[in-house]
């Protein structure tokens, strides 16, 4: 009895202590509740609100209640006090209930909360950035069938206003992207029915990070059809976006808006360039150059008439008189020798760069267009401008000059020098100096050697360099500008306008390329599982990987006789990890790349043994990606079927009047092998449960015949093999 008596007064000592000791501060500061729901990704719910006086950004003290607890060798009743377990950030007000974002206790470690913990707020709390609040994921339409197009979009909110960016993953099909600064993003179901997960994170500048997800079922593929498809898009000959791009421009909205001078027009593409959004003809009194969107707004450095223009998006855009005119020719402030970049800040502030060879300098305007300030004077000694060429604007408005003169990077902030540094040796050409939105990080071009380096906001390097000049991926020719996107992609403006490409500059590698590739000259394509097609363009000896949206991904070949080259391709196909198989029919072989282009591994053996390769000339796969089919011609007339490790499985010997002048073999889902002829025939061969598990030279398989042009063709025969 004493013993009981002993732990009510403990618990009761330790109830007074959790009502009146929590937290500093007078006592009608302070709102008691208790935690009504825990939900996952970090959030909970408790049971005050609005009319409790509880507000957004308000901080609570999540409190494990005091218990009293027996040693077990003593037998001695102890009291453990309450303890701040977790704090809770809140993010959203109803009338009787709050939404707040869990983090850390201020002792350190995980939160840990229970429904029914007590919640005290802290008014003397320190402010915490929380990581965003995910509301709401949702799929349009929620159903959809193979070669339908989902809308994936998030409802976020930042209690700071932090910008936020989304990274995108999906259990099958296929994104448009994989990081978004808009909260949507488009899904391609896959060809197999079921159901799949579309999960976003949602990322602050802190770097805190919340994670949702939706779910949408596929139908899968079944089996539509149409009486007419329209083109959606094409790549090669004349059907490119552009001619002669002069520069590149990206608003908040993720539109790009392209400035070619060869077909004189403004290009506005959205959806990962895949729609055109609009098409104006550029006038010959307004010779737009560098240029920068904001906000709906066109800005641009208009070469004929020596000044800045300010130009309102959309219809009839450069038929009107512009909005602004910033500067215009002459010597003094707010006037222009030579115009070279320009650049918005956070205010709606315009800073020109005028390379000048008397009084190079930056020259600042309100947005309404009334001059402001200038900074920079002419000299090779600390602070001061020789040979400037570019500028750009970091998101809190600290201005960077790339000064190709001195070989330096000036770095001003409110108006006023703070330093610089050296991007390079000091015998290098310097193009451009770009500043990612997301990160901070300054991205510098070395026309003359076409490597670009990255650096901190103070000038230390925080990237590898790379680049060079050349054809192939992670080379250019005669690099002009550097522009970023609003997810922090970098683009480079090369070849006299004719080629972008997309890098990635803290993984040092190109996303991908737009031009500079003649894809007319394709000879066979092949499509892989996640859309990619890969293009063989013989003449050239070399292999194009497209992404869906046209982007060249991989470039990778050339002509020779080593490991990686191409002597006689013939034909290609796209295993099931994205490998590509280019077959060689010089050297009697399979190359086998990465979907980057990496030599991997060679098939397959020349000779005139039944299990090598005589004369291959045709190349394919099974339905499901995991066999790779040769056809040879000439004496041998045979199907020699490999898996993606090397291994020859099955080899089939036919006949000069069943296998003669192949154009094309495939083997669908029940083991049947089937072989087109260029005469108009298709074979196919039952090859039996035993025969495609093992290398099988003496039994003939059975074979039937159909016409391809009585069962419709290459497409018949695509959906025999279940494609």
């Amino acid at each position: 009895m004493r013993r009981s008596r002993r732990s009510g007064a403990l618990l009761a000592l330790g109830a007074l202590l959790v009502a009146g000791f929590v937290a500093p501060g007078r006592a009608e500061e302070r709102i008691q509740a208790r935690v009504i729901q825990v939900r996952e990704g970090g959030v909970a719910v408790i049971d005050r609100g609005a009319e409790a006086g509880v507000r957004e950004r308000a901080v609570f003290d999540i409190y494990q209640p005091a218990r009293v607890v027996k040693l077990p060798l003593t037998d001695e009743v102890a009291y453990v006090p309450a303890r701040v377990t977790a704090r809770l950030v809140v993010v959203e007000t109803g009338p009787s209930t709050a939404v707040g974002r869990l983090v850390a206790p201020p002792e350190g470690g995980e939160p840990a909360v229970r429904e029914g913990d007590l919640a005290v707020s802290n008014p003397l709390a320190p402010a915490v950035n929380v990581a965003p609040h995910l509301k709401a994921v949702t799929a349009v339409p929620a159903r959809a069938e193979f070669g339908a197009r989902v809308t994936v979009r998030v409802e976020a909110k930042d209690e700071e206003y932090d910008r936020v960016y989304f990274e995108w993953e999906a259990s099958g099909g296929l994104l448009r992207q994989s990081r978004t600064t808009r909260p949507e993003n488009t899904w391609l179901p896959p060809a197999a029915p079921g159901s799949y997960e579309i999960a976003v994170t949602a990322v602050d500048t802190a770097g805190n990070r919340t994670r949702g997800a939706v779910r949408i079922e596929s139908a899968g593929f079944t089996g539509f059809s149409k009486n007419v498809y329209e083109a959606r898009g094409q790549r090669g000959g004349q059907g490119e976006l552009f001619e002669r791009l002069q520069d590149l421009a990206f608003d908040r909205d993720g539109t790009a808006y392209l400035i070619d001078w060869g077909r004189e027009r403004i290009l506005g593409m959205q959806d990962g360039w895949t729609q055109v959004l609009k098409t104006e003809e550029l006038r010959q009194d307004l010779r737009l150059d560098r240029a920068v969107a904001q906000q709906g707004w066109l800005y641009a450095i208009d070469l004929y008439q020596t000044r800045a223009v300010k130009l309102r998006i959309g219809p009839k855009m450069l038929q009107e008189k512009p909005a602004v005119v910033y500067g215009g020719r002459g010597a003094g402030n707010g006037r222009f020798e030579r115009p070279l970049d320009i650049a918005v800040d956070s205010l709606g502030r315009v800073y020109v760069l005028d390379g000048s060879e008397e009084r190079p300098a930056v020259h600042i305007f309100e947005n309404e267009g009334r001059f402001a300030a200038s900074l920079g004077s002419r000299g090779k000694e600390t602070g001061q401008l020789e040979r400037p060429v570019a500028l750009a604007l970091a998101h809190d408005d600290t201005l960077y000059v790339l000064d190709d003169g001195r070989k330096r990077v000036l770095i001003f902030k409110g108006l006023r020098f703070v330093g610089e540094f050296a991007p390079g040796a000091t015998t290098d050409s310097y193009g451009d100096v770009k500043v990612d939105p997301l990160t901070g990080r300054v991205s510098v071009l070395e026309s003359s050697t076409g490597r670009i380096r990255t650096f901190d906001a103070a000038g230390r390097p925080a990237g590898p360099v790379f680049g060079g000049l050349g054809d192939w991926m992670q080379q250019w020719r005669s690099p002009r500008r550097l522009r970023y996107d609003d997810k922090g992609s970098l683009y480079l403006l090369a070849g006299e306008g004719r080629v972008i490409h997309r890098l990635d500059p803290s993984a040092a590698r190109e996303l991908g390329r737009w031009g500079g590739v003649d894809l007319s000259r394709t000879s066979r394509i092949a499509v892989g599982a996640d859309g990619r097609v890969a293009m063989l363009l013989a003449r050239d000896y070399r292999v194009a990987v497209l992404d869906e949206q046209g982007w060249i991904t991989a470039l990778f070949g050339g002509e020779g006789s080593a490991p990686g080259k191409l002597s006689e391709p013939v034909d290609i196909a796209v295993d099931a990890e994205g490998n590509v198989a280019v077959l060689d029919a010089a050297k009697k072989q399979i190359e086998v790349f990465s979907p980057l282009g990496a030599p991997l591994r060679v098939i397959g053996k020349s000779g005139s043994q039944p299990t090598e390769l005589y004369d291959p000339v045709v190349l394919g796969t099974d339905a499901e990606r995991r066999h790779l089919l040769v056809a040879e011609d000439r004496d041998r007339h045979s199907v020699k079927v490999f898996d993606l490790q090397g291994n020859l499985r099955v080899v089939l010997p036919g006949k000069a009047e069943l296998l003669e002048d192949p154009s094309g073999v495939c083997m669908s889902l029940g083991g049947r092998v089937h072989v087109a002829r260029a005469g108009g025939e298709l074979w196919y061969f039952d090859l039996g449960d035993q025969a495609r598990e093992r290398a099988d030279v003496d039994r003939a398989p059975r074979t039937r015949k159909s016409s391809l042009r009585a069962a419709g063709g290459s497409a018949a025969w695509a959906a025999r093999c279940g494609w």
